[in-house]
């Protein structure tokens, strides 16, 4: 909210006298702007009869020249009108008289022209009458009507003194429908009274929405959450307003999508849109322990459920679709999806391995012509993702160039393009379960560092795995590989291994997982023994 400091001293000069600094009135009146209407002050004075009388003030009605400081003081002085037993006619009269001289300043006064005081309107406290006696005071309502010609002065002269710190020489105070400039935001704000400010409504705490609505009558759902906006009530609305200017544009949605992140990113000081527990100042190296941990364990249940897969002899043509971050919608997705036995539709149809109670489908669906991920294996429903690939649903959804992912978001954004996800082999029908164990872990392994990195550093890193991982088998050690007459064991992943310590150190057998003194297979060979 501007402070007196802010405003300039033509308007200072034709606002009614303010409350008393101890008055009740500074913690009844606030201006409100969490809410559809445009921004008001709404309170309620008790009267002496025991009955509430309901008053506000609205900032649309004090026109360009208005500021929140400017609704707030009128709203205050109505507050001490009301209070001391003015009718309410009389009080919205003197409320009008307010609008009428503020709307009339032509925002350019100077500390000369109102160097001369107006004779003050003298607020003063009524004594309580009685109910019988509870009648309209027309003598209090003469003191009321002020003329439209005359000025009202300011309590003292330090009110009208202006900081040399609170404006930047060279830039003048924003006042009324100039909407202040955000520190990191430098876009401007969407005038007051557009229909951008109607339009916003707050669903549920922190998610603001709007539907725009298009020449031919389509409707585009959108919202701007107050976490993507660094944790700002008022950041979210702009961000959301000015979104609201650019579907006037004429700006298709997934425009707008990434001009939103763009904001996102400059309220956030620099930071990703969608960085979770992001803080301002924050450094990415500095990331929760949580999430380093979480981005570990998908890692090995990455390898883990690609090891169970080819020993089910089902790892040929198997797919990984990963780069789902786990803090986002439908991160369900990411995981490893063997090869069905029949196909749907003339074209190969997978399902996600040990799926759980969250069932994951991939098939190619020929009514949108596009590969889809979806809770069952119907194409009549709508699934949880969805990618256009070249040559229809002959060839599985392997991520290539121009191929992107568009992942559903929610109600309020739809489907979203998430660049990160990607679909990849798990082997090559021509290569052995220990390529399928390699590629398993390097994935999990790219998959680990793009949890936990930046977007820039897991790429790099990413392709330097790629190149020294993925290249034919010549090219690994400069010649060609003698064939492989037997499968190679896997590096053993750390933390899964406290089962074999205790059959490799001799404590428990490897047939029962008892003590190897109580074995039954043992005991039986020490019986044959003997």
């Amino acid at each position: 909210m501007a402070s007196a400091s802010e405003i300039p001293e033509a308007i200072l000069a034709v606002l009614p006298e303010d409350a008393p600094l101890d008055h009740v009135s500074y913690k009844k009146v606030k201006v409100s702007k969490n809410t559809s209407r445009p921004p008001h002050a709404a309170f309620k004075v008790r009267q002496p009869d025991g009955t509430s009388v309901p008053f506000q003030t609205t900032l649309s009605s004090l026109g360009s020249n208005g500021s929140d400081y400017a609704l707030e003081r009128i709203a205050r002085a109505c507050y001490v009108l009301l209070e001391a037993g003015s009718s309410k006619e009389d009080v919205n009269q003197f409320r009008a008289d307010c609008y009428d001289k503020v709307k009339a300043v032509s925002g350019q006064g100077t500390a000369a022209a109102i160097a001369q005081p107006a004779p003050l309107v003298k607020l003063e406290r009524k004594p309580e009458a009685k109910k019988s006696e509870a009648k309209p005071d027309t003598e209090k309502s003469e003191k009321l009507t002020v003329k439209s010609e005359e000025k009202l002065a300011v309590k003292s002269e330090e009110k009208l003194e202006v900081k040399s710190d609170s404006i930047p020489d060279g830039q003048a105070a924003a006042v009324g429908a100039e909407a202040k400039a955000s520190a990191l935001i430098d876009a401007p704000d969407a005038p007051e009274g557009h229909e951008a400010w109607q339009k916003l409504k707050l669903k549920g705490p922190g998610n603001y929405q709007f539907h725009f609505k298009k020449s031919k009558g389509e409707r585009i759902p959108f919202q701007v959450t107050t976490k993507a906006a660094n944790e700002s009530n008022e950041e979210a609305q702009r961000i959301a307003r000015l979104c609201y200017l650019k579907f006037e544009q004429g700006d298709p949605k997934e425009v707008v999508l990434q001009y939103r992140d763009e904001l996102y990113r400059k309220a956030c000081d620099g930071a990703p849109p969608h960085a979770s527990g992001y803080k301002r100042g924050q450094d990415t190296a500095t990331a929760p322990a949580g999430s380093r941990k979480r981005a570990r364990r998908v890692a090995v249940d990455a390898v883990d459920v690609a090891d169970k897969l080819v020993a089910e002899g089902r790892g040929d043509g198997a797919l990984l679709i990963d780069g789902r971050k786990s803090d986002r919608k439908n991160s369900s997705i990411n995981g490893v999806y063997a090869l069905l036995p029949h196909q749907f539709g003339g074209s190969p149809a997978y399902e996600k391995f040990l799926a759980g109670d969250a069932p994951r489908f991939l098939f190619f669906s020929e009514q949108k012509h596009r590969w889809k991920i979806s809770t069952e294996l119907e194409d009549d429903k709508g699934g949880c993702a969805f990618c256009k690939t070249q040559g229809g649903g002959k060839s599985p959804p392997v991520t290539m160039a121009g191929s992107t992912w568009k992942v559903y978001d929610g109600k309020g954004e739809g489907y979203v393009s998430d660049p990160a996800v990607r679909c990849l082999r798990l082997s090559d029908q021509a290569q052995g379960p220990a390529a399928v164990n390699g590629s398993s872990r390097k994935l999990a392994d790219e998959a680990s560092l793009s949890e936990t990195d930046s977007d820039s550093e897991s790429s790099s890193s990413g392709g330097s795995k790629s190149s020294s991982s993925e290249g034919a088998p010549e090219d690994r050690d400069g010649g060609a590989m003698p064939a492989v007459t037997q499968v190679l064991p896997r590096p053993r992943s750390q933390g899964l291994v406290c089962a074999k310590m205790l059959v490799r150190s001799g404590l428990r057998c490897a047939c029962h997982f008892s003590n190897v003194q109580g074995c039954p297979e043992r005991l039986k060979a020490l019986q044959e023994l003997s």
